[in-house]
């Protein structure tokens, strides 16, 4: 008999974390679980979240550098979630 799947889950209280930090937390982990191998997760978290949401305009338009920073800031906040409140349970 094989051994059920293990899911992603939070390793402190919800509470606990500030309102974006907990955003990021439920967004990457529905991630997590739907490709279950963190490297993936990201690839996909990346190429069907922030390619979507944040947009990069051409290299010309005023806005790229503003996108291109909050995009670089959106994927460290995923990475720090990851690596101190995300667990497999």
């Amino acid at each position: 008999m094989s051994e059920p799947k293990k899911k992603w889950g939070l390793s402190v209280e919800p509470t606990t974390l500030t309102l974006q930090e907990r955003k990021d937390a439920m967004l990457f982990l529905a991630f997590l679980n739907i490709f279950y191998d963190y490297n993936n997760a990201l690839r996909m978290y990346k190429d069907y979240w922030l390619d979507t949401v944040h947009q990069l305009p051409s290299t010309s338009s005023d806005k790229y550098n503003g996108i291109k920073q909050t995009r670089c800031l959106a994927m460290r906040r995923i990475r720090k979630v990851y690596i101190d409140y995300i667990a497999l349970n």
